[in-house]
This record gives C-alpha cells, structure tokens and sequence, in this order.
C-alpha cells in the first residue's frame, strides 16, 4: 500500500512534468513560427529581387521605362479595358482607336511575363492568401495573355508605383526610392479601395512589408513610413493622403513620391 504522503508527492510531481512539457511544447511551436514566418519573409524577397531585376531587363529594351500597359493615353482602373485574352494590345485594336484606355496595376506587372521570362508564381507571396495564377488552354500560352486572368488581384502579391501617374517607376529612380512592395493595405482581393487600413500590409501577418527601392535593393520594414524623407508608401503627397478613388488627382505629388498601388 502506498503511503498517502507518497501518492501526493507523486501527484505534484506529474504537475511540474506536464508544466515544463507544455513550456517546452509552447517553445517549439513559437520557433517554428518564427522560422516559417522567416522563411516566408526571405521567399518574398527573393520575389521582389527577381522582379526588380526583371524590371530592368525590361527598361533595356524600353528607353528606361519600366512596364507600362494599354497605351500611352491608359489610366488607372479596376478592371481592364481589353479582354485579357486578346491577341493584340489595346492600342492596335481597331474599336479603341487611341481614345484612353482603362488598365489595371496588375496588367502593368504582367507585361514581366510576357517580355521578360518571369513566372506567374514570382508575384505570390507564401505569407498572403494569394494563389499562383495558372492558364491552362491548350490553344493559347500563358505568356501571350495581359494580366493574371479574371481575378488578377488574387494571384498577385505586389503593389506598384503607380504606372499611369506622373511619376511612374523607372530605372532613373533614386536608389533609396520605393517603387514596389507588399500588397497595399488600402485594396481588397478584388481591387476595391477600402475606406480605412492598417498602416502595413496584410501580407506577413502585419507584421512589416518588403520594399523593392529604385537601386534594386529589397528590405523588410516594420512600418510603411519607409519612403524617401520617411514618406509613406501607400499614400499619396507628403500629407499622406489615403487612395479614395482612381482619378487623375489620386497621384504621386512628385518624383520623390511613393505610391505604391494594386
């Protein structure tokens, strides 16, 4: 019989065993968090290089401009002016006959592959609900479309400089100038301006974004005040003023600017 100053001995004992297991166990799972959301981190940058890089491929063959789509009188919208499917650029279809042509952000970053060997999964990043965008008709290549399908803003996880302003990306940016980054907080997965926004982007649990800066150089920043004389990113003019619509006057106040848009 064992005595009962023993059993509870034993009982306590059991208590501090499963304590320092559930510490231990607590331990591990929080590392392997940290690992996996370091993991993903340095995947989206390796994205972002890969894109930069590609941008400047691009600018090689285009007088130093970045990747622009439509035509030179496009402007911003939320859905594409053209089918994505098209054979031929908007500019060469005869309906368009150069009036203004609505084009979308994404359409912008799909111009990397179809001209510059890119792959659909470089835009997604692991740490955001995005999926890789894929095409599948056996008539028709991915690379010969003009943008991520239908539902282009779930399959890319990157904002942009914004293409059809005054100051769009290009190679004669500042090297300490943001012109891409994390998806911005301000649109949905369909591409709607929201009313209000955390100050990071979604992707990375909100934790910080990575930022391509114009000498091609990827950091990861826990705020999005990461612009050149600490302006934010994904606002416009230096009072920050948040994206309500897409209009002419919703635009980067000048060349030092970031506005950094899906």
């Amino acid at each position: 019989m064992v005595p009962m100053k023993r059993k509870g001995i034993a009982f306590i004992e059991s208590l501090v065993v499963i304590a320092v297991l559930a510490v231990i166990v607590g331990a591990v799972v929080l590392f392997a968090g940290r690992l996996r959301s370091n993991s993903q981190i340095s995947q989206c940058q390796s994205n972002l290089k890969s894109l930069g890089q590609a941008m400047t491929n691009y600018a090689s063959d285009y007088k130093g401009k970045y990747p622009v789509s439509g035509c030179p009188n496009a402007f911003w919208a939320q859905h594409l002016g053209w089918k994505y499917e098209a054979d031929l650029p908007p500019y060469k279809l005869p309906e368009y006959d150069g009036k203004p042509v609505a084009a979308r952000v994404t359409s912008s970053w799909y111009l990397l592959v179809k001209y510059a060997e890119v792959v659909p999964s470089q835009f997604t990043c692991d740490s955001s609900s995005d999926t890789a965008f894929s095409y599948s008709p056996l008539y028709r290549h991915y690379r010969q479309l003009w943008d991520f399908g239908e539902d282009p803003y779930q399959h890319c996880s990157y904002g942009l400089q914004l293409p059809y302003g005054k100051y769009p990306a290009s190679s004669h940016d500042k090297p300490d100038k943001p012109i891409a980054a994390d998806k911005s907080p301000w649109f949905d997965k369909d591409g709607q301006i929201l009313p209000s926004a955390p100050y990071n982007s979604r992707n990375h649990n909100g934790k910080g974004q990575n930022i391509l800066t114009g000498g091609l150089n990827v950091i990861f920043s826990k705020t999005s005040t990461a612009g050149i004389d600490s302006d934010e990113i994904y606002t416009y003019s230096h009072d920050n003023i948040p994206p309500a619509k897409r209009d002419a006057k919703t635009d980067s106040q000048d060349a030092d600017d970031s506005f950094l848009v899906m």
